[in-house]
């Protein structure tokens, strides 16, 4: 049974290869091989194709979030081997919405048979020092943008929606670089952080219309699963899960002070389910209620982390 960990692998993640190692889980015939021809084939088509699609644009901005943080001006728990495994707990979260989204178009692999409000002002923020993530999300929704027009489908209502969530991209991209290069952020960038929020919450507003068409209680709810590997030997599937948001609490030392930092970050859960009993995120869902039913989190995972 593969598992999401090989496709971070193969993405170029070191720390994600160390834990599939410390599992016993490369020690197949030919493993190391394999992963540097697909190391060196998968490189060079993410940079050949990466913005063919919004799939490959999707993954070439995920990219950056496997790899440590090198600047010595971002906090020292940033670039902490913790901080690094939420990342790679991040990457693998929108991997699986990625899955999820796609799950109709991207063939699966088999194994062979055998909330309070806080003023703004009043609030410090620091934006997660990635600036080449924010700037490739912020690229490919500009082009998701351009190529819906140019096809004459953009669904009316939602041009402006595109626009102000690639500009806001752009603006954590330049918050990010001034991070990274140890520059102070200035009051201004403490507001925008601060309200950032609601400012992408409100790009996902979509007109009751269309809404009513497309959107469903379930579509909601930040939790989805997606199977994405089936072992007819065993008669299990991968299950590829999103579940509730953690929060995440960081102290670091900010404009010259330590100051604790709070914001959301994306679960993660990788499990094998019954192959005649595939989830839907409505099942889902309803297993993250329940305490019993729910599996748990890998143990790499940066909560597991000691």
């Amino acid at each position: 049974m593969p598992r999401g960990l090989d496709v971070m692998a193969v993405f170029g993640c070191d720390e994600a290869l160390a834990i599939l190692e410390a599992d016993g889980d490369t020690e197949y015939k030919g493993y190391n091989e394999m992963l540097g021809f697909l190391r060196e084939d998968v490189g060079r088509m993410m940079a050949e194709r990466k913005d063919e699609n919004l799939y490959y644009a999707w993954l070439h901005a995920l990219q950056p979030m496997m790899q440590p943080v090198a600047s010595e001006h971002v906090p020292a728990c940033l670039r902490s081997r913790g901080w690094l495994r939420k990342q790679l707990a991040t990457s693998l979260a929108s991997w699986a919405e990625l899955r999820h989204d796609t799950i109709l178009y991207v063939k699966q692999s088999y194994t062979p048979t055998l909330e309070g409000f806080v003023e703004p002002a009043a609030v410090l923020g620091y934006v997660e020092p990635q600036p080449e993530v924010f700037r490739r999300i912020g690229h490919m929704v500009s082009k998701t943008r351009e190529e819906l027009a140019a096809l004459g489908v953009m669904p009316q209502g939602l041009d402006g929606n595109y626009s102000r969530f690639a500009e806001i991209c752009d603006r954590l991209a330049a918050i990010a670089e001034r991070e990274v290069a140890g520059q102070k952020l200035s009051a201004e960038d403490h507001e925008f952080i601060a309200g950032v929020s609601g400012a992408l919450k409100a790009c996902t507003v979509l007109p009751d219309e269309l809404r009513q068409k497309v959107l469903s209680e379930t579509d909601s709810q930040m939790a989805l699963v997606a199977d994405v590997h089936t072992d007819t030997n065993a008669e299990v599937v991968l299950e590829e899960a999103v579940g509730t948001p953690f929060l995440l609490a960081v102290t670091m030392p900010l404009d010259g002070n330590m100051t604790t930092l709070h914001g959301a970050v994306f679960s993660y859960y990788e499990f094998k389910q019954p192959m005649k009993d595939r989830l839907t995120d409505e099942a889902w869902q309803r297993m993250l209620k329940e305490p019993a039913a729910r599996p748990g989190l890998p143990a790499w995972h940066p909560v597991n982390l000691q």
